[in-house]
């Protein structure tokens, strides 16, 4: 596209519909967020979030019922905006604009309909979020873990109708497996192992899992619908295996 020249980096496309969206800099507007339809004439500028050549530090997190969500960090602050292709709209979502300032941000997952992120938004600690695209649908669960002043989440997966993710609290600082429903309401351990990297493959959650810290002693590891978890393999190094993949 002239005048477009792609980020140094390689950016990853973003389907929403019949359109993929895209980091790229030009001259005019810095790092932006462009969409396309695979054709030059269908490939223009979402929006311009910050005018002029400056490039804002953007960040998109993936397309969540249709929407494209996006992390603007501005100095310590950030600020999670969405997209509407049908109404060529951006919107805040979470941040400072909305009322609820935020300088902590981690993506940890998403299922179709909504994305998952760890936060301090309107509190001095990080809780487990979760955003539909819209400023309504986007809230946080501030007692997930009432015991805890601070936890940390990791990856997130859909499965067996719940979402289950991993996370340390300070109650068990270790990053073990729980599970709540998709609201993020009724959370519970499915186990205090040490867990890494859970999968959905062929209806079964699939992941590592140690009972201890010691890379060493981490097995591959099932989850079924009904709960019943399996150790399926001897102790494999974790790098060794993550490498693999």
């Amino acid at each position: 596209v002239t005048g477009v020249q792609t980020c140094a980096l390689p950016i990853l496309f973003f389907a929403a519909g019949n359109l993929a969206y895209f980091l790229a800099t030009d001259t005019e507007h810095g790092t932006e967020i462009w969409q396309t339809d695979g054709t030059p004439a269908g490939t223009s500028l979402v929006v311009d979030l910050v005018p002029g050549s400056g490039s804002p530090s953007l960040q998109v997190q993936g397309v969540v019922a249709g929407r494209l969500i996006a992390l603007l960090t501005t100095g310590s602050a950030k600020e999670l905006l969405s997209y509407d292709p049908s109404t060529r709209t951006v919107n805040s979502v979470l941040g400072a604009s909305v009322g609820s300032p935020m300088t902590q941000y981690s993506l940890v997952g998403q299922t179709p309909d909504r994305l998952y992120f760890g936060a301090n938004a309107s509190s001095s600690v990080q809780v487990l979020w979760s955003t539909d695209g819209t400023s309504r649908g986007t809230s946080g669960n501030p007692t997930l873990f009432p015991d805890t002043a601070q936890s940390e989440y990791t990856r997130l997966v859909s499965f067996a109708g719940q979402i289950y993710f991993t996370a340390k609290t300070q109650a068990l600082f270790r990053p073990s497996l729980y599970r709540a429903n998709a609201d993020l309401s009724n959370p519970q351990l499915v186990s205090s192992r040490y867990f890494r990297d859970p999968r959905v493959c062929g209806g079964i959650l699939f992941c590592a899992s140690s009972p201890d810290s010691t890379n060493a002693n981490y097995r591959l590891t099932s989850i079924r619908s009904d709960g019943t978890l399996a150790i399926l393999s001897a102790p494999v190094p974790y790098q060794d295996r993550k490498s693999t993949r």
